[in-house]
């Protein structure tokens, strides 16, 4: 259920797209992808500049993503036990896979360099 629209939300907000990312169970509503593509981003021509100065989240900020991310995962892992960590219309197999995703490309971005 958890795809590449997952981290490019993630990635998009690291690098100041809004709105403020939700602990979401759904993969991002194609608009918001779009409106990453094609009016965050830009064109081929505006993707050069984007990509040389490119406006950033503060670390703090990341960190504290990242935390409430880490928080929602370990929920879901317990939900996948079988405790009653998570709302009831929330598919622990997956909509976690797409907290998972969310939660891994930003310690990525804290941590590059560290296996996944």
């Amino acid at each position: 259920m958890a795809s590449s629209s997952t981290n490019l939300r993630t990635l998009a907000w690291i690098l100041a797209f809004s709105p403020f990312p939700a602990i979401e169970a759904a993969q991002i509503p194609r608009n918001v992808s779009r409106a990453i593509m094609f009016n965050f981003v830009g064109t081929d021509d505006s993707l050069h500049q984007f990509l040389q100065n490119p406006n950033r989240r503060t670390g703090e900020q990341v960190i504290v993503m990242e935390d409430r991310f880490y928080c929602a995962h370990n929920a879901v892992q317990s939900a996948q036990t079988g405790e009653d960590a998570v709302a009831a219309r929330f598919d622990p197999i997956g909509h976690g896979g797409v907290v998972q995703k969310q939660w891994h490309s930003r310690t990525w971005c804290l941590a590059p360099h560290q296996p996944g």
